[in-house]
């Protein structure tokens, strides 16, 4: 097993696939329904980290910490798996939550939610993006809790926070 990154970060294994099957379109060909937790959603594999030593790779899972759930927008319930570390929200594929049809959100990141040591912080990439919790712009990197209204362009989510799931 040969794991790489190709140049969009998708990590796949070189030993049985001559292309990245994210870039070439495989895996959007795919028949999927998306279930609650979020499966099927379209994810680069970001929470696949490749850590490269000696003759050999080793995969590391990022943890599933918490949930984006759409309230109103394109896709009303649907959900978006959350990871420890970074989550970037934006249109664009390449994103852990790709929203590519919603219009009013920002294609390269809109929003962040950054997962560390127990705590959530949303925050927006640029000042200019309307970013909002439970109807208050935010300013600068805020704290969420679990069930906070969190709107950005023309939609609304509901954060779940399940990380406690692991203590």
């Amino acid at each position: 097993m040969r794991l790489i990154k190709c140049g969009n970060g998708h990590v796949y294994d070189r030993d049985k696939l001559g292309n990245c099957p994210h870039c070439s379109g495989v895996i959007k060909r795919l028949e999927y329904e998306p279930d609650t937790f979020g499966r099927g959603q379209k994810e680069c594999t970001t929470e696949v980290s490749v850590k490269e030593g000696k003759g050999s790779h080793e995969v590391v899972r990022r943890r599933q910490v918490g949930l984006l759930v759409t309230k109103s927008g394109k896709r009303p319930g649907q959900s978006y798996q959350l990871y420890e570390g970074t989550n970037r929200i934006g249109r664009a594929e390449n994103l852990e939550v790709s929203l590519p049809e919603e219009d009013t959100i920002s294609r390269g990141g809109h929003a962040e939610i950054l997962y560390q040591n127990g705590s959530f912080y949303l925050f927006a990439v640029k000042e200019q993006r309307d970013v909002y919790v439970n109807g208050k712009r935010i300013h600068s990197e805020t704290m969420l809790k679990d069930r906070d209204l969190i709107t950005m362009g023309e939609c609304d989510f509901v954060f779940v926070k399940f990380d406690d799931v692991y203590e």
